[in-house]
């Protein structure tokens, strides 16, 4: 089960598509730090033209029609490899709680299991992962959720009971599920035709993208390589929604 859960986590679009915007946010960014010196460079080492009036048209061409980096299904299918074991590992070093509901039912989606962010971690502008997750979730039936918990989130409650219990459902319980599944979803969900797990939610338009970036990279850019995109009609705001293609 942990393997099956680890490999959910592992081999959807989300993790193929945030592979994508992280390396092509990389490189936006080595262009930037680099600027037009950087590019001549480049240019000179390929063989090409680097006049003032060659360069400038590349440099202004990067960012009207920039490089998108796509990662391969055979570097996906390599790096799941890699961190499958771990993350099973990781997986079983968890406390489980298995809830059972008796009446209320659960949704699931095209990403089913759900890393809880860590709230400690967002407010100092940090990212949760899978091993620093308080809790990583996923609903296994229409009745039956699973929940991994660090040992440190471990709800008291819980500590008499051992390391892992079943546990009788509630409608609070149902209600926080369905939301983690809402939350997990990029493009699908799932219920039983006879259920309405999903009443009274607001269902998110599909999400289109992964990483955010909120630096305010403009500012970055050398003043002269500034001036050669504005002369161009290229801004700030341009930039910004380069950042959200």
């Amino acid at each position: 089960m942990a393997a099956w859960i680890a490999l959910q986590l592992l081999r959807g679009t989300s993790v193929r598509n945030r592979m994508n915007e992280m390396a092509s946010h990389a490189l936006l960014l080595e262009v930037i730090l680099g600027g037009r010196t950087r590019l001549r460079e480049v240019l000179s080492a390929a063989g090409e033209p680097v006049g003032e009036e060659a360069v400038n048209r590349e440099w202004i061409g990067f960012f009207k029609n920039p490089i998108r980096a796509e990662v391969r299904a055979n570097h996906h299918m390599q790096h799941l490899a890699n961190m499958l074991p771990r993350v099973t590992q990781s997986l079983l070093d968890r406390s489980w709680l298995l809830t059972v509901f008796e009446r209320k039912t659960l949704a699931t989606c095209d990403h089913p299991v759900h890393v809880v962010p860590n709230e400690d971690l967002t407010q100092t502008g940090r990212g949760t992962g899978i091993e620093n997750a308080p809790v990583i979730y996923v609903p296994l039936t229409r009745r039956h959720s699973l929940a991994m918990y660090l040992p440190s989130a471990w709800p008291p409650p819980l500590a008499a009971r051992g390391r892992d219990v079943r546990w009788p459902g509630v409608a609070a319980t149902a209600l926080y599920s369905n939301s983690c599944t809402v939350n997990s979803a990029r493009r699908f969900l799932f219920h039983h035709p006879k259920d309405t797990p999903l009443a009274g939610f607001d269902l998110p338009q599909p999400r289109e993208r992964e990483v955010a970036v909120n630096a305010q990279l403009w500012g970055w850019l050398d003043e002269d390589d500034r001036q050669v995109l504005l002369d161009a009609g290229f801004g700030p705001d341009d930039l910004d929604a380069l950042l959200e293609q």
